[in-house]
């Protein structure tokens, strides 16, 4: 039997406060910028190529550490109309559950819509070789 879905969700409701949160009240990077040094150090002593930099610049992402209570509370007294725009279609506050699902399965749809047509047209070539109206034989060697 399928698992059984439900749209009930419950979403603890934010009473914002008298705090004054600023923008770096809301997030840590301490661990983020510790690897970006050390990614830098490396990349300078020519340890590291550019590319793996990018890269481990990328995985060193994971340490950024949002609160998401004073996001909260900086979107609800502090934030314009566009960063409270912004905000939400990062999914950092959510205001109306519906429109967060459909901006989310819009990114995935997006998501995995683009990774088949890359992997069609990487793979068309080896598709077009074959005559699949008749039977292949493989190969075993």
């Amino acid at each position: 039997m399928p698992p059984v879905y439900s749209k009930k969700i419950k979403i603890p409701k934010f009473e914002p406060d008298d705090r004054n949160i600023q923008l770096e009240d809301c997030v840590n990077v301490d661990k983020y910028n510790e690897l970006i040094r050390r990614i830098n150090k490396e990349l300078n002593d020519g340890n590291i190529t550019d590319y793996e930099a990018k890269f481990l610049k990328l995985c060193a992402t994971r340490w950024i550490i949002f609160d998401y209570s004073n996001v909260a509370q900086y979107y609800a007294t502090n934030a314009s109309e566009t960063m409270q725009r912004l905000l939400e279609q990062s999914t950092m506050v959510l205001i109306d559950i519906d429109k967060s699902f459909e901006n989310t399965t819009k990114t995935v749809r997006n998501f995995v819509n683009n990774i088949s047509n890359k992997y069609i047209e990487n793979n068309l070539a080896k598709f077009e070789m074959y005559d699949f109206s008749e039977e292949q034989s493989v190969d075993e060697n």
